[in-house]
């Protein structure tokens, strides 16, 4: 996503997977959730396909992918949890922006590609898997503020209970001090 490295999808079939696998990959990834033989990109006809083996983790636009899918310019490719991807191909032209589309549901409206980077790809697929972060970090700023009050009101109990000793502490030796100055006063 930040269009460091590029990697080219030949005519058929390329190959990505770990250093590791029987087959030599095209495309090498490492990391703990890209397996040996991870996904495959078909390339027939000006058309790629991404099709995952068997459990590998592969989203396309935050959403899991378990069969081949169809990928277009812009399209936002996971491969297992760290490797982000934006395709291009060259044969297509990009999809028009949010801003100069007609009325289309939320699903639909393409996402501006100048605004997509590693963030916004991790943010978008945790939202496809139901996480919502501003509700989440939300719900935590709550917890912390509730947690904030119960501390304070402890510590204002505990000051409170401290404070009521001192001065108890403090009427005994005044206690004290006038009962020996009455003692020495009946002495002289």
């Amino acid at each position: 996503m930040s269009e460091c490295l590029l990697y080219y999808i030949k005519d058929g079939i390329t190959r990505v997977g770990s250093t590791e696998a029987d087959i030599p990959q095209d495309i090498q990834l490492c990391g703990p959730h890209i397996l040996d033989e991870h996904c495959i990109f078909e390339n027939r006809d000006g058309l790629v396909l991404l099709a995952p083996a068997p459990d590998a983790l592969c989203y396309v636009n935050g959403r899991a992918v378990t069969e081949p899918v169809l990928l277009r310019t812009g399209n936002r490719v996971i491969l297992g949890k760290h490797h982000v991807f934006r395709f291009n191909h060259p044969g297509q032209p990009r999809e028009p922006t949010a801003k100069s589309t007609a009325v289309r549901s939320p699903a639909e409206t393409p996402v501006s590609l100048e605004n997509v980077d590693w963030n916004f790809a991790q943010i978008e697929l945790l939202e496809k898997q139901g996480i919502d972060l501003k509700l989440e970090m939300s719900q935590r700023l709550l917890a912390l503020e509730e947690l904030h009050r119960k501390e304070k009101e402890e510590a204002d109990q505990l000051f409170a209970e401290q404070r009521k000793n001192y001065e108890a502490q403090i009427d005994a030796l005044q206690r004290k001090v006038e009962e020996q100055s009455m003692t020495m006063s009946l002495y002289r």
